[in-house]
């Protein structure tokens, strides 16, 4: 994220602040969409063991009433 601080060089032109930005851009959506996927498969993680766990309470019941 340098692209400020490359800009004090006379050598330094818009273009290349743009492109600089620009990458500076992706890589944060990158890291923004992982951790939006990392969410995503934690809640779905989170609710098959919920749903394990109401399954097994379900039939824990279902014995205890049979027997």
């Amino acid at each position: 994220m340098g692209a400020l601080q490359d800009s004090r060089s006379g050598s330094y032109s818009i273009k290349t602040f743009l492109a600089k930005s620009q990458n500076t851009l992706y890589n944060l959506s990158q890291i923004a969409q992982s951790a939006q996927t990392s969410a995503g498969a934690l809640a779905a993680q989170m609710a098959n063991s919920a749903a394990q766990k109401r399954q097994s309470e379900l039939l824990a019941l279902a014995q205890n009433l049979t027997s």
